[in-house]
């Protein structure tokens, strides 16, 4: 893909998906900052198109994470708005267009997907590992029923707002002995480029919030993204990550975030977890899952077989700012 070709992109997409788009209203300017932005260092291409001289009738985009389980480090690619122009019969160059995508990094995984992702994805060496779990916190339920855009998202979320009053009171209840720490862990590493990048994400203000000790000693971090919506703003909690795995460390960077993100003003906060010191933070504080999306993966050289645990959040992929 070229920068030219962002408009024809953008009309694409939204033919596509008309009022579904995710990148409404901003559509330009998110895949300016995701394919071209000027912190993305490597030369590694983010976007292939099926083209012509006359317009894009195809096209996939990814982002590249360094993940690392302490051993070793690997680029992991996440395609992002894999659409073909109905109008169109591009048969298997749809598929070349996936290709060209997974062939940018050592192994690819895929969080959630639509009912044709899970029906091909197979067929391209992709496993489902296992599910990545979904929280809310509503902090203001009725400002949060009066951001809903559409009688059915009114609906989507008064379940939701209905399913976390129903489970907060418990939350306190919840806490449970964690096992043995799993030696391998696989997390985004978070270097400070693709930190740099993430934090010039058009769709919304994005904090990294380091925590330490009474000392100077670091203990983590924990990464948010605020959006604006009909007069209210909400935040996505798009990464939480410590040093260690005691219980009391993560459950402080989860309570530092929502009182700083409290302080902002929103009216609730989306979060995503797999790591189990997360989701006992995330129940000890309030939040309750919501659903489950599952996990695929593309491993061809086998490197993530001695992967003892996952660590993936909201910050992998377009998940961090499409979450909602």
């Amino acid at each position: 893909m070229e920068r030219d070709d962002v408009a024809a992109v953008c009309g694409l997409i939204d033919k596509v998906f008309g009022n579904r788009n995710p990148l409404r209203p901003n559509g330009q300017e998110v895949l300016e900052w995701m394919y071209f932005s000027g912190a993305i260092k490597d030369r590694i291409p983010r976007a292939f198109v099926i083209a012509d001289e006359h317009s894009v009738v195809g096209h996939i985009g990814l982002t590249l994470s360094e993940l690392s389980d302490g051993d070793q480090s690997l680029s992991v690619v996440q395609t992002a708005n894999w659409v073909v122009d109905p109008d169109h019969k591009v048969g298997l160059l749809s598929l070349r267009l996936m290709q060209e995508a997974l062939s940018q990094g050592e192994a690819a995984i895929i969080i959630g997907g639509t009912e044709d992702t899970h029906r091909v994805i197979p067929k391209l060496g992709f496993k489902k590992r296992l599910d990545v779990e979904r929280y809310i916190k509503v902090i203001k339920p009725a400002q949060y029923l009066a951001m809903s855009r559409s009688g059915l998202g009114l609906a989507r979320n008064a379940g939701k707002l209905m399913m976390f009053l129903a489970n907060s009171p418990l939350s306190l209840f919840r806490g449970g002995a964690i096992s043995a720490s799993p030696r391998r862990v696989l997390r985004n590493a978070l270097n400070a480029d693709f930190l740099n990048w993430y934090e010039q994400c058009p769709q919304g203000i994005v904090h990294t919030l380091k925590l330490h000790d009474e000392g100077t000693t670091p203990l983590g971090q924990a990464t948010v993204l605020i959006q604006s919506g009909k007069g209210n703003c909400y935040a996505n909690l798009l990464n939480v990550d410590a040093e260690t795995n005691a219980p009391s460390v993560w459950s402080d960077i989860v309570r530092a975030a929502e009182r700083f993100l409290r302080d902002k003003g929103v009216t609730h906060i989306n979060t995503l977890a797999t790591f189990e010191p997360l989701r006992q933070a995330l129940k000890e504080q309030g939040y309750c899952r919501v659903n489950r999306l599952p996990l695929w993966v593309r491993d061809k050289d086998k490197r993530l077989n001695g992967v003892e645990a996952w660590h993936l959040t909201a910050i992998e992929g377009d998940l961090g700012y499409l979450l909602e």
